[in-house]
């Protein structure tokens, strides 16, 4: 089954056919869903555990072991009601909303102590915010056994009261896999955040109905020494095969890492205790390595060759906004949203023109620091996307939290700038939210110089630069990131 972003659109409206395969967010297994198994409900037939998940686990039915009663409830052999289920090979828990759609899979990426972990809770926290307050959606936790895990981490960040110090463990904790037999050998699966995603009762659209919106995603949160190059594959550590069904991937970079950014840095006076912190260890890591790592498996887990691109996007989340934008141009203003009301219709709209105008600025930000980062991701990706965020809005400060020093942050302080521009931006790609779009207006237009199933190389009139679009620029107006100069993306034809 193809992964890429442009077949995934095609099967959203059909992908509620209950004879549509789904696949297990922990081991990625594609099955029917009339295969999946049951968690077995009196404890008898628990008394030795299961085969693939031990001693201690329930015991898992297969569809044959249970019977359904007059009413059309599902009960074990001894008449328990089983409404739990599980995949068929790694028997783990698989909520039931999985079952009626193929979930949407985001694999996350980037260097240890890039504030990985701290991206990805805090900008999931407040998409559930924005997706229910400007587009009348509810993104909530999926019922499922990997919950804790990450309500745990959120909690310590926006609920713990009392203007209390906090701070998040480095991905790695214990407890972060699941170990489970398969084919006889002991094998680690990642624990899937996932999420449920479905319309409230004042959900209003004309292309999508209440049935279609409904959808489950699976994210993954991998510590940054997986994806270190030269890395042995250790073929019962599975950390990272979600790379081979993705429908994204979110790199969260690091500037502070660059020793490039951290000289500027230090050389205008800044003084962020992080800054200063990478600075005193000499924390300095080659991002562009990581990134192949990350091309190289996600290429092998879906039969790539070396030239073929993976035909999914690729958002490359640019962390630490707060720290570093003072070495943007001073006309690179970014502001604080990009979520547009419009008036007649009284309904919001995401206006992402703007984050692909952004994109282009953030993208020669970091061309200047790592070139090869950027030539590595666009040469292997269909599309891609840079966007400026930061999970804290502000900088952590030095100390104690249970008896330690650490770079910490107040818990219910924070104050996010974007971070949900990447999974918004995504989601309406896929049609899942509205778009908004402005009417502007600019003399000054770019030159086509030649275009290809995948886009179209532009030049800029006064700059004279060229650069690679992918076809969701035609006829947006942008600034040339050279000099910061409006400028007309011409409209253009699929080639012959």
């Amino acid at each position: 089954m193809s992964q890429s972003t442009k077949a995934l659109k095609k099967r959203l409206p059909q992908l509620l056919q209950k004879n549509d395969p789904t696949i297990c967010p922990h081991c990625w297994f594609e099955f029917l869903p009339e295969k999946a198994f049951f968690i077995a409900g009196h404890p008898e037939l628990s008394a030795g555990g299961d085969p693939v998940l031990g001693n201690f686990a329930k015991l898992r039915l297969s569809p044959s072991e249970v019977k359904v009663d007059s009413k059309g409830v599902f009960r074990d052999s001894k008449g328990y009601h089983v409404p739990d289920r599980a995949c068929p090979r790694c028997h783990l828990q698989i909520p039931l909303e999985l079952l009626e759609k193929r979930p949407i899979f985001l694999s996350v990426a980037g260097p240890s102590a890039g504030g990985k972990t701290y991206f990805l809770t805090v900008m999931l926290h407040v998409l559930r915010l924005l997706l229910n307050t400007k587009f009348d959606i509810s993104f909530d936790y999926s019922d499922s056994a990997e919950l804790k895990t990450f309500t745990d981490l959120e909690d310590k960040l926006f609920n713990m009261g009392g203007d209390k110090w906090t701070f998040l463990e480095k991905t790695f904790p214990a407890g972060i896999f699941n170990v489970v037999t398969l084919d006889g050998v002991k094998v680690e699966l990642p624990k899937p955040i996932l999420f449920l995603m479905k319309p409230t009762a004042t959900f209003v659209e004309d292309k999508l109905t209440k049935k279609e919106m409904v959808q489950t995603f699976a994210l993954y949160d991998n510590a940054g020494e997986l994806f270190e190059l030269g890395r042995d594959l250790d073929p019962t550590f599975r950390a990272i095969e979600h790379l081979g069904v993705a429908d994204a991937i979110m790199f969260v970079f690091d500037p502070l890492q660059d020793e490039k950014t951290q000289s500027k840095l230090i050389k205008n006076g800044n003084k962020d205790p992080g800054l200063l912190e990478l600075v005193k260890e000499n924390k300095i890591v080659p991002q562009d390595k990581m990134l192949l790592s990350v091309i190289t498996n996600a290429k092998r887990l879906r039969n790539l060759n070396h030239s073929e691109k993976i035909e999914i996007p690729l958002l490359v989340c640019v962390q630490k906004f707060d720290v570093w934008k003072s070495l943007l141009p001073s006309w690179a203003m970014i502001d604080d949203g990009s979520i547009e009301f419009f008036q007649t219709k009284g309904v919001f709209g995401l206006d992402y023109p703007e984050l692909n105008r952004n994109s282009l600025l953030i993208r020669a930000f970091i061309n200047d620091i790592s070139p090869s980062f950027v030539t590595m991701a666009e040469a292997n990706f269909t599309s891609v996307r840079f966007f400026s965020v930061s999970a804290f809005g502000g900088s952590p400060e030095m100390s104690e939290v249970g008896g330690e020093t650490k770079l910490a942050v107040r818990s219910g302080h924070l104050q996010p700038f974007r971070v949900a521009d990447p999974i918004l931006w995504f989601m309406r790609n896929l049609k899942l939210i509205r778009g908004a779009t402005k009417e502007n207006q600019c003399s000054n237009t770019a030159e086509i110089v030649a275009s290809d199933n995948e886009g179209f190389i532009v030049k800029f009139p006064d700059s004279g630069k060229r650069i690679k679009l992918d076809r969701e620029y035609a006829g947006l107006i942008v600034r040339d990131p050279w000099n910061g100069k409006d400028v007309k993306i011409p409209m253009i034809d699929k080639p012959n």
